[in-house]
């Protein structure tokens, strides 16, 4: 893959979550307004007319059978109750934070794979570079302590379904020792190397006292960080 495709597709997935964030926000305003279920229905039916005019103008034969009945069946369930779901919980908190777990979630998406390799036969590598559930201590997202203890044994028996488990720091491999049992590696991260080309003298920006010492912070500035 080169870097022109690189690039077309993060823009795509940009896009994407912009829609999807779009799409929620229009929902938690009309969810007052309207049955979750009709606006549900209303955004399936839409969706199904726009991808027949798709494959009506690409002249593509529209198959109803699919190999995989039950897989289908199962897939379906599980799309109605996760959208369901979601939705629902738009009345409990801010869109924002909703968005938050939903797209960039560690301890749902580690879930992906552990499902993948009970089809294939294949390997299971973690790289865990936000720890759960203390991340979401540290933002008060959670208050209660029964709750943290549900999701520490979620996250322990996720980890134990996992080959090995890379970290984004050193400190993190002891926190990781204390709930995993296999191989923890430390893996840093790092800079694409179209960033590395067009990096900027930080110099040529600021005007920097060379006598003093100087403090450049590049981090995530929010709740996390007490901004």
């Amino acid at each position: 893959m080169d870097e022109e495709n690189n690039s077309k597709g993060i823009i795509l997935v940009l896009v994407s979550m912009a829609l999807f964030s779009f799409q929620d926000a229009l929902i938690k305003f009309t969810f007052e307004k309207a049955a979750l279920y009709e606006i549900y229905f209303g955004r399936v039916f839409i969706a199904s007319i726009i991808l027949g005019i798709y494959l009506f103008l690409k002249k593509q034969k529209i198959k109803f059978k699919t190999e995989y009945p039950f897989l289908t069946a199962v897939r379906v369930i599980l799309h109605f109750f996760a959208f369901s779901f979601f939705f629902i919980s738009l009345t409990y908190m801010s869109l924002a934070m909703a968005n938050a777990l939903f797209f960039s979630s560690p301890f749902f998406i580690s879930i992906h794979p552990i499902i993948y390799s009970l089809f294939n036969k294949s390997k299971k590598i973690m790289w865990d570079l936000d720890i759960w559930p203390e991340s979401l201590k540290a933002v008060n997202v959670i208050r209660s302590a029964f709750l943290f203890s549900i999701i520490k044994s979620s996250v322990e028996i996720i980890y134990s379904k996992y080959d090995f488990i890379l970290v984004g720091s050193r400190p993190l491999v002891n926190v990781v020792k204390n709930r995993f049992n296999g191989r923890i590696i430390y893996f840093p991260n790092w800079a694409d190397k179209i960033i590395e080309d067009k990096k900027i003298d930080v110099e040529d920006i600021f005007s920097m006292n060379t006598e003093k010492f100087n403090i450049v912070y590049t981090g995530n500035i929010g709740k996390a960080q007490d901004f």
